[in-house]
Order: structure tokens, then sequence, then C-alpha cells
């Protein structure tokens, strides 16, 4: 079908750094409002931002990741590497 009809339907993120609850510390990104505003609006998804947070009663952001679509990944440029915009998609 070739990479530009594939991308018209369908979107793949890896999400590298992130932890798989084995912390149990959940991982977190809204993929079903991303879905939603691609269905219903015709946005398609781009860069997105999973967030880990804590285990407390109220839970905090402890770590943010970049989500980019493949075949681009998230290359660490400077500063905080718990914070999401330290990183930039690259091919």
């Amino acid at each position: 079908m070739g990479v530009d009809r594939v991308a018209d339907f369908m979107r793949l993120y890896t999400a590298p750094g992130v932890d798989h609850v084995g912390s149990g510390a959940p991982a977190n990104v809204d993929v079903l409002s991303v879905l939603v505003a691609w269905a219903e609006k015709g946005n398609a998804p781009g860069e997105l931002t999973v967030t880990e947070q804590s285990v407390e009663a109220s839970p905090k952001v402890v770590r943010a990741r970049a989500l980019c679509p493949w075949p681009a990944w998230p290359k660490y440029k400077a500063g905080a590497v718990d914070d999401a915009q330290s990183f930039a998609c690259v091919q």
C-alpha cells in the first residue's frame, strides 16, 4: 500500500524509556481523545506525550516522554531527562 496510504489510517508509536508498570506507576497517554479527533474531525495525530505518575493518593507526574509516529524516535536534545520537552522526534 505504501507509507503515504497507510498513514491515512494508521500510526505506530513506541514508548522508549517508559515503565511498563514494573514499579507500579502508571504510564498515561490519552489515545482515545486522539482517535476521536482523527476519526470525527480528520485531525491525524502527530507527536504525543506519555506521562508516568507516582503511586501516591494524589499522583504527580514523575516523568514525561515524547511519543513519535513511526519511524521517528525521540532523541535527547538537552535538559532534564524526565521532561518530554528535552527530546525531539527525529527520523
